[in-house]
């Protein structure tokens, strides 16, 4: 059997504070060499030449294409979804769905998260590649996520998060594709997103795809439909997320939907028909409203259901700035794998962030050729590969959380602040089982005598290369609290 290892072996990276330049030209987009504007538009043409050579409307394009270092925004796609776990204010937050006391509550509250997390996509502006392995730990308002690039050919991120009580947790995975439609690119994301509520409430939910208009009018849009529906209850929410049409005064973002409950349930699987809630219309960059309630315990007809009009003051070369990273010592977190090119587009450099890029780049590809001349398998660190299905039901390779390698890295690089759950030996009231458990230090078992939560939060987050060179032959005992298969 191949030897497991992490895409590594370069000295570590210089990391020290996290960069946030909102005051510069870039995050301004003022128009001048290295902001938003500029050049674009020719960049752009060349690009697309590129792309689009020979290709009609409804074909596959590569989504993963080069693109210019000076239209790229300055953040790896992982980083991006610290925006898809933004809910405006805390009452709004992941945490807000398990409180609600009634399935009817959860699923408003999960509606109410969900529209908020739509936010405006840049435009003429295509984040990193992630690179193989690349990982990006952050904690937000009332919880954490974890995300790694599970594959490189095709690019599939897999994501798992949680927030504190444990009573909420959010996974899943996505590829995105894109296919030329004539005016502009669609990219579909293909997988499965998941929220579990308590203990039996699973809602499953696709995601929606990003259209890029290259053609009057320009712009870039969140459009089509996703259903969301939890098994258990029978309640379900439908959202049309419509595209702006060719006439003149058209208007952008519209989003439609209903929340209703199915009549054919786990238990009632001969139940026909549905029974409509709650109705809602407007904009997701501004406000949603009722337009129809049939439920006592909801919103009534003309109330405000989401007010986002705060997401026009989120640049997305910034991000939220309630987030945090939690693994920016890591080598292969994002932060570490692009801080130099980050740093180069934020100055307008164009010069420093094109070799910066090619040098990340170019990397890779040795590593790459190192492993397959080796015949040595990549694997990544959180999550197995195993057969399942996408959301809308076809075949897929999915991606299934190690539990026990996360419970273990959290506590390394969240200085014990953030539990992870564990799902294999928990019940509900997350009462641990010593028993069936096999992790060497339980995070809700409470700390080793020896350390403290001040020790936990000082320690180095080891060399992937080495951590997995160690699980490749075999896992030996650590001192608690570091990585597992870690090296000292």
């Amino acid at each position: 059997m191949a030897e497991v290892v992490d895409a590594d072996g370069r000295g570590a990276a210089s990391v020290d504070e996290r960069v946030e330049p909102a005051e510069t030209s870039f995050a301004r987009g003022n128009g001048k060499k290295g902001a938003n504007g500029g050049n674009n538009w020719s960049a752009l043409l060349s690009v697309m030449k590129q792309v689009l050579r020979g290709v009609r409307p409804g074909k596959s394009v590569r989504y993963d294409t080069a693109v210019p270092s000076k239209m790229l925004l300055p953040r790896s796609a992982l980083e991006v979804m610290e925006d898809m776990y933004y809910a405006g204010e805390m009452q709004n937050g992941l945490s807000s769905i398990g409180r609600q006391a009634t399935p009817e509550g959860r699923m408003l509250a999960l509606v109410r998260w969900y529209l908020h997390t739509v936010t405006a996509p840049p435009y003429l502006r295509k984040p990193y590649n992630p690179v193989l392995g690349e990982t990006h730990v952050f904690q937000a308002q009332d919880g954490y996520m974890m995300e790694e690039q599970v594959s490189h050919h095709p690019p599939v991120t897999a994501f798992y998060g949680e927030d504190l009580s444990g009573n909420t947790k959010y996974w899943g995975q996505y590829e995105p594709h894109a296919t030329f439609t004539g005016v502009g690119i669609l990219i579909r994301m293909t997988g499965k997103s998941s929220i579990q509520v308590r203990e039996n409430e699973l809602y499953e939910m696709p995601q929606v795809g990003l259209h890029i208009r290259l053609l009057p009018p320009l712009g870039a849009e969140w459009v089509g439909k996703v259903r969301i529906r939890c098994e258990a209850t029978g309640l379900c929410t439908a959202f049309e997320f419509k595209p702006r049409g060719i006439l003149p005064g058209g208007s952008w973002n519209v989003v439609t939907g209903r929340i209703y409950r199915s009549l054919r349930t786990h238990g009632n699987k001969n139940g026909k028909g549905e029974e409509v809630l709650l109705q809602f219309k407007g904009s997701w960059m501004g406000q949603v409203v009722v337009t129809d309630n049939n439920y006592a315990g909801y919103p009534a007809e003309g109330d405000v259901l989401v007010d986002g009009k705060y997401k026009h003051d989120v640049n997305p070369a910034i991000g939220p700035k309630f987030t945090e990273v939690l693994n920016k010592n890591d080598e292969k977190s994002s932060y570490a794998v692009w801080r130099k090119l980050t740093l180069a587009l934020y100055d307008g450099d164009d010069a420093a962030s094109g070799k910066e890029k090619h040098r990340v780049e170019q990397y890779e590809r040795k590593v790459r050729k190192w492993r397959k001349e080796s015949g040595i398998e990549w694997g990544p660190r959180f999550f197995e590969a195993t057969d399942g299905h996408a959301a809308t039901g076809e075949k897929i390779t999915m991606w299934k959380l190690r539990s026990h390698e996360l419970s273990e890295y959290l506590r390394s690089v969240g200085g014990g602040i953030w539990p992870f759950h564990c799902p294999c030996c928990e019940l509900y009231k997350f009462r641990p089982s010593e028993a069936s458990c096999t992790l060497r230090s339980h995070p809700l078992l409470g700390l080793p005598e020896e350390e403290d939560e001040d020790a936990l939060s000082t320690k180095v987050v080891p060399s992937p290369l080495r951590m997995f060179k160690k699980l490749g032959r075999g896992k030996k005992k650590q001192k608690a609290g570091l990585v597992e298969g870690s090296a000292d």
